[in-house]
């Protein structure tokens, strides 16, 4: 409930410009929600927005792609808002800079450990295998400024402190941004926002 798209051109669109119910590719249930790639004549943003029970919140999805997910260049999967629109202010992003991460802006960036841009000045990419779903869980707090990211229930990004200022979200969004040009199919299945962990199933 809640749900609504927006996308950068017209705001008359429909959602399925950018996505499709699939009933071929799912994880639980009859169906799951496809993001159309940019291969099929759709816009870089691809985002649904669902407003959030508070400037604190967790969010459980399962995700698939048809190529591995942790690219060296940033794209968003996911991320916490203050805004429904592609202009969305502060926003906390879990997607893809350097493999898996939590980005905040491109000075606030955090990875799992031992993964991501390296004291020594090389790079480690956590990536996560294409053609399976995963379950993603995420802790967003705004106000407390604590995040975290757990891959199939174990923790892989806890950071305190992060970002340096609070952020007020007021919605979670889903789909797929492609700022750097990465052509893939993703699909989403079992999508839950709420004020407490949902765990995966």
């Amino acid at each position: 409930m809640g749900a609504v798209y927006k996308n950068n051109g017209n705001p008359a669109d429909p959602w399925t410009k950018d996505f499709e119910v699939d009933s071929t590719v799912k994880h639980s249930g009859s169906s799951s929600l496809r993001v159309r790639s940019a291969g099929e004549g759709t816009g870089a943003y691809k985002m649904l927005a669902v407003p959030t029970p508070g400037a604190s919140f967790w969010v459980r999805f399962y995700i698939r792609s048809d190529k591995d997910l942790g690219e060296n260049d940033h794209n968003v999967l996911a991320q916490a808002a203050g805004m429904d629109s592609a202009n969305d202010g502060p926003h906390m992003e879990f997607g893809e800079d350097v493999g898996i991460s939590l980005h905040y802006d491109d000075s606030q960036i955090r990875w799992p450990e031992g993964f991501g841009r390296l004291m020594n000045g090389s790079t480690k990419p956590y990536t996560l295998p294409k053609d399976t779903w995963h379950c993603i869980e995420l802790q967003f707090d705004g106000q407390g400024k604590v995040h975290k990211a757990f891959v199939e229930k174990n923790e892989l990004i806890s950071a305190s402190n992060f970002p340096t200022a609070s952020v007020d979200y007021k919605f979670f969004k889903f789909g797929y941004n492609s700022l750097h040009g990465t052509v893939r199919k993703t699909w989403y299945d079992d999508v839950v926002v709420a004020p407490t962990r949902v765990n995966c199933l």
